[in-house]
């Protein structure tokens, strides 16, 4: 396969960015200023832009709407680049500490042992500590209305008085109502038209307790509630990262504070910049997509809270961008981070965004460390790697600097035992394989460098990169 270089791999990306941009503009005057709708042949969004700001409802309660429905505009644009920014930054700032702790790091086995104590107990009293001073309570959805005229609505909770209309009306614990017997089996109770239709049709609504459906950890929150930092530090991450990327599922308000989601994200910033390269069985790419959707998540809802009441934007396609510009400011692979986004939540439609935040990640992220941290864990750790670009410093040497004397070669054809001897007596394992003189039995270049006439170097094919030092 042929090589590209990185900056010819950016100039096609960029031009193919460019061209996506000028057909979804185009596109846009007919789609309300819509520019996910890039494709020619593209059908459209599953649901109109008036129930999305609705919050279109399943029979349970649950929300229908998905990255998936959510209109991009184009004033947006601006919106996702700032939002690259900050997590570009964030990312070069991760590289950095990790090129300025990797060098510090202790070597011997003992304080190898402290290092991973100390920093299991600086988590754990850090995460505890915060979970513990700053508690905010959110609905987890268990709790639904009963005998009210809105049958079925989540509520937050036996005390809550306000939700659930109707003389009888009480807030219960239950996920969900369906009906049981008669001509409306299996359908959901919602409202009074459906509960007295139930009924007229000869069934009962019975109450449903889901509990795989009821979302984080209650600490010391009351029944039927979450803890929103509990859930966020000690709970499932991948349930916290989905309630993010989505709308607000299953209630209409925001899944975590905006206070909840700067918290999170400071102290898992921190955290990864302190544990990253200690001997421990930590990585970054989970930490980074939590990091970057709770960035996303709370840049979104600030938005939201700032325009004005006919205007709305998906605050969980911000948290989608924010953990790809958080992934592209640490990893640098923009290009591949566009694949996996874009396949992995079969979202192509929001292809444009996405590419948007990853560039802008990548420039600023290089302002802050010029390598990913993977080239910068290959050069901590001492292994053998050609950058993308070679140093100022190659072009002034030539090959006579760097090799010493007598070059060490070996014959087309060679007994075992003298290869054995030659890796026995060298360090590296690279040789230039020459031809015979045909009036000797030893290689022309093994005693006479200077005789060049009849000899023909050719390359020596190893299983690794090489330095030559004879």
């Amino acid at each position: 396969a042929s090589h590209w270089s990185p900056q010819l791999i950016w100039r096609i990306f960029t031009s193919a960015m460019v061209a996506t941009f000028t057909l979804a503009l185009i596109r846009a005057g007919g789609h309300s200023g819509d520019i996910s709708l890039a494709g020619l042949l593209s059908s459209g969004t599953k649901i109109s832009l008036t129930e999305t700001k609705g919050g279109v409802l399943d029979a349970d309660g649950s929300s229908l709407v998905s990255v998936m429905d959510a209109p991009v505009y184009v004033w947006e644009l601006m919106l996702f680049v700032v939002l690259g920014a900050a997590g570009g930054t964030l990312g070069g700032l991760f590289n950095a500490s990790y090129d300025l702790l990797a060098p510090l790091r202790p070597t011997s086995r003992v304080m190898r042992i402290f290092e991973v104590l100390f920093l299991s107990l600086g988590t754990s009293y850090l995460l505890f500590f915060l979970a513990a001073f700053y508690p905010r309570c959110s609905d987890n959805g268990s709790w639904t209305c009963r005998d009210a005229d809105n049958w079925g609505d989540r509520c937050s909770g036996s005390a809550d008085n306000t939700t659930c209309v109707g003389m009888r009306a009480q807030c219960v614990n239950a996920t969900g109502w369906k009906c049981v017997g008669g001509g409306n089996n299996g359908l959901a109770c919602r409202g009074r038209g459906g509960f007295e239709d139930c009924e007229w049709r000869g069934g009962q609504c019975e109450a449903l307790r889901q509990t795989e459906s009821v979302f984080g950890m209650r600490a010391n929150c009351d029944e039927g509630q979450y803890d929103e930092l509990a859930t966020l530090f000690f709970g499932d991450k991948s349930y916290s990262i989905i309630r993010m990327v989505t709308q607000a599922a299953p209630s209409h308000d925001a899944p975590f504070s905006n206070q909840s989601l700067l918290i999170a994200a400071a102290a898992y910033q921190v955290l990864m910049m302190a544990t990253y390269g200690a001997p421990l069985a930590a990585g970054f790419f989970m930490p980074c997509w939590l990091v970057g959707a709770a960035l996303g998540r709370l840049f979104g809802q600030v938005v939201n809270a700032h325009l004005e009441s006919d205007d709305f934007v998906y605050s969980g396609a911000y948290a989608l961008a924010g953990a790809a510009a958080m992934l592209g400011g640490v990893q640098r692979a923009s290009i591949s981070l566009v694949f996996f986004i874009i396949e992995g939540t079969s979202n192509v439609h929001f292809l444009l965004p996405i590419v948007t935040t990853l560039l802008s990640a990548n420039v600023v992220s290089k302002l802050f460390a010029p390598e990913s941290v993977l080239d910068l864990a290959l050069r901590h750790h001492a292994l053998r790697f050609l950058p993308h670009k070679p140093d100022w410093v190659m072009e002034l040497c030539s090959v006579s600097d760097v090799c010493g004397g007598p070059v060490r070669t070996l014959r087309a054809v060679e007994s075992i035992g003298n290869i054995v001897d030659l890796l026995r007596s060298c360090h590296h394992n690279g040789f230039p394989v020459v031809t015979m003189d045909p009036l000797s039995e030893t290689p022309s270049h093994t005693t006479a460098p200077s005789s060049t006439s009849h000899t023909t170097p050719a390359p020596s094919f190893t299983s690794r990169p090489v330095d030559f030092e004879g």
